[in-house]
């Protein structure tokens, strides 16, 4: 099966990102804190990517994670927040075989 999962799927990025991959044969997949449909036709799938347990299960069968996470503007959440996030991801698709 081929399953792409968006990180962050319903921000600015992300939802262009679900938009073009729902023109396509994958079956995509939102996942986020709270999740909304883009196009109608995607899986939802609630998640904390600072919770690695969390993205492990949400990305579970997915062949591509594309990460397009939004953070506030402050040099906190991004030295911090960003650095956690992008190991997560990396470790739930090394998990995952994605």
């Amino acid at each position: 099966m081929n399953r792409q999962t968006i990180i962050g799927g319903n921000g600015t990025i992300g939802k262009v990102v679900a938009t073009q991959l729902a023109k396509t044969n994958v079956k995509v997949r939102i996942v986020q804190p709270n999740p909304k449909k883009v196009s109608g036709n995607e899986e939802v799938v609630s998640a904390d990517v600072m919770e690695l347990d969390q993205l492990i299960e949400a990305t579970e069968g997915s062949s591509i994670i594309y990460l397009m996470l939004g953070l506030p503007y402050s040099g906190k959440a991004w030295e911090q927040g960003f650095t956690l996030a992008v190991k997560n991801t990396i470790e739930a698709a090394r998990r995952t075989n994605a």
